[in-house]
């Protein structure tokens, strides 16, 4: 036999051929093997399947000289596996070393395990090529934009392969390169946007891929939302649109100003603001008409926005209120709930005005709202503090602020009658105005994580173990004992246990006089420290310098502190400490109708002088709803005393 020829053994029986190895038939039926097989991956293909998926060319090549497809599998350059499974001949390609060694530590793995080893497989070069590969998918189309859908089917085999073994979804893959794509949309209208213009090599790990980052950026989404609530409590009655909607009900796949266009955003923001971006297609708050509504664009929606939704909403309701306003106006026009910075924990992209090119560089619009953006994004959101709020900014802050101190009123006053009802209180106006004759030491009764962070600005303040220990040197010299923590609870419940506790010894070894202990000398800050910020009153560092820095105790209490004037310092990621469950409960029932015989037999186990006291507090409450609307009268600012009335000092 010559050696430039071979022989194929598996004709039928008496037949025997030699074929030179440069035959052009050959050729094209081992090519034609070989290009399924690569398709396929590795996974397993049955050797009939194989046979009728070849085309016509290569099976009459192959029936014209009685081969069999068994005998065929050899002359491939690359290694295919051949094996009988249930009576069946099974063909699949012969996986090289280097995959084998790729993924054999992935395979196996629950769903999500190599998610969260993401970062250290980033650098894997199985994972590198696929994101290649999506990358390349992306350059060929003119806007570098696809549904995730398509690209999946676009991958090859050897792609979708490693996706499988890892039980990784193309979505989760993407979101670990946030510096090279822009994912938007939710189900199965999600989107990707390749962010150059040109190819890489390599790809960086940059996204938030743990549970950790999802839960605080929900735990910013649900505050923000709350914070908006309060900003728009006058506008709650039109109509509004939140960025998940628009980019679940498809919107977000056709963002731009154009005829065909389904959502054409108006940015109401200030041009400071509008210079670092805007929203994809958005046009100027002056340059919409009412002919551009109902002539140029007949089926289209109009979304308004701003930073928050306030001046978005305000600007809505002017137009609406016009008497030229068309009759169909109030069901094409919407203004985006929570602003820009919702759409960024949508995903949503945004636009250099410049350029045209995605971006996701923004502005907050003001300093408040920059904690409440998403995970990673510090270095993307601009914030500048020569930026100054409108009037619907400035009014809408104020109305924010006092109906804030009007929720921790009334949970203040819930709190009290539930954990500590024989504990009498003290305003934080009538200390900071010096309506209070007797000289005072406070007593912070929160953690020591919390006090490092800041507490009281005040001449005297001690912790709870400094307190034991002078105890009866401050009693001696008549001062009274004023107990804070965050929003109030925890220093009416060591209130409440050390009056009860009074002839005993406590913490710090000391005896405790009750007659030397009158209990109108032991007082609890009504409402804490979030009161305190309310009437004005100041914060101090560890070393004694004044600060904006407050630690928020709980997620439950982030909505009752004042806009401005506070930074809130929260472990977003730590779950709720058990102590807080009373303030939880106290919050859940502080607008519920109380039942009569429940305060009739509360009530008769006061002392009288307690009972006048809290009752005194019941009466000036104001009560708060989150359902109507505000109390306050809208069109003026907002006045912290007309939410947290005086009272006759006792």
């Amino acid at each position: 036999m010559c050696s430039d020829s071979i022989a194929v053994v598996d004709f039928p029986i008496g037949k025997m051929a030699v074929m030179p190895l440069d035959n052009p038939g050959l050729a094209h039926v081992v090519s034609d093997i070989q290009q399924l097989c690569e398709l396929e991956g590795a996974r397993p293909m049955k050797l009939a399947t194989l046979g009728n998926r070849l085309d016509k060319k290569s099976r009459n090549f192959m029936e014209q000289h009685g081969l069999k497809l068994r005998a065929m599998l050899d002359f491939c350059p690359q290694p295919l596996r051949l094996w009988e499974e249930d009576g069946c001949a099974m063909v699949c390609k012969e996986r090289t070393a280097h995959e084998r060694e790729n993924l054999e530590c992935l395979r196996g793995k629950r769903r999500g395990e190599a998610q969260k080893m993401m970062r250290q497989l980033s650098e894997e070069n199985a994972f590198q090529e696929v994101v290649r590969e999506v990358m390349c998918c992306l350059l060929m189309v003119p806007d570098r934009t696809l549904l995730v859908s398509k690209i999946g089917n676009r991958l090859s085999r050897k792609a979708q392969d490693v996706l499988r073994a890892t039980k990784m979804r193309m979505v989760q893959l993407l979101r670990c390169f946030l510096d090279d794509f822009i994912l938007q949309g939710q189900g199965p209208a999600i989107s990707v946007f390749y962010l150059h213009v040109d190819t890489k090599e390599h790809f960086e790990f940059t996204g938030p891929i743990n549970q950790i980052d999802i839960d605080i950026n929900l735990s910013r989404q649900r505050r923000l939302m709350e914070l908006a609530a309060d900003f728009l409590q006058p506008y709650r009655g039109e109509q509004s649109v939140s960025a998940q909607d628009i980019l679940k009900r498809g919107f977000g796949t056709c963002l731009s100003s154009s005829s065909d266009a389904c959502v054409v955003f108006i940015d109401c923001r200030s041009s400071a603001e509008q210079e670092v971006s805007s929203l994809p297609g958005a046009i100027l708050q002056e340059d919409f008409t009412w002919n551009l509504l109902f002539e140029e664009h007949p089926k289209t929606l109009f979304v308004a926005f701003c930073a928050m939704g306030c001046s978005s909403a305000k600007w809505i309701m002017s137009a609406l209120g016009r008497s030229h306003a068309p009759p169909g106006a109030r069901s094409r026009l919407f203004w985006l709930m929570g602003g820009v910075a919702s759409w960024a924990h949508a995903s949503g992209w945004f636009q250099d005005r410049q350029t045209g090119r995605m971006t996701r560089m923004v502005h907050c619009g003001m300093p408040e709202l920059l904690p409440l953006y998403p995970v990673g994004s510090g270095d993307n959101v601009v914030c500048s503090e020569s930026v100054e709020l409108s009037d619907e900014e400035r009014l809408s802050v104020d109305r924010a602020t006092s109906l804030r101190c009007a929720r921790l009123g009334q949970i203040a006053r819930e709190s009290r009658l539930r954990l500590f009802p024989s504990v009498f209180c003290r305003d934080a106006v009538d200390i900071l105005e010096g309506n209070v004759k007797a000289p005072l030491v406070f007593v912070d009764c929160r953690d020591e994580s919390e006090i490092q962070v800041s507490t009281i600005d005040w001449p005297l303040v001690l912790t709870k173990e400094q307190f034991y220990v002078r105890a009866p040197e401050l009693i001696r010299v008549g001062m009274s004992i004023v107990a804070f923590c965050t929003v109030g609870t925890r220093a009416g419940a060591w209130c409440e246990k050390l009056v009860g506790s009074l002839s005993q010894e406590d913490g710090g070894g000391h005896c405790l006089d009750n007659a030397a202990t009158p209990q109108h000398r032991l007082l609890n800050l009504y409402g804490g420290l979030a009161a305190w910020l309310h009437c004005g009153g100041d914060l101090v560092d560890s070393s004694g310098q004044k600060t904006q820095r407050l630690h928020a105790w709980c997620k439950a209490c982030a909505d009752v502190f004042p806009v401005e004037g506070v930074q809130l310092v929260l472990n977003e990621a730590a779950p709720e400490p058990p102590e807080a469950k009373p303030f939880v409960s106290a919050r859940k029932f502080s607008g519920r109708a109380f039942n009569p015989a429940e305060i009739i037999q509360q009530l008769q186990t006061l002392k009288p002088e307690v009972l006048s006291d809290s009752l005194s507090y019941a009466s000036t409450a104001i009560p708060y709803n989150n359902s109507r609307p505000s109390q306050l009268t809208y069109g003026e600012p907002a006045l912290v005393k007309k939410v947290w009335p005086e009272r006759p000092v006792q």
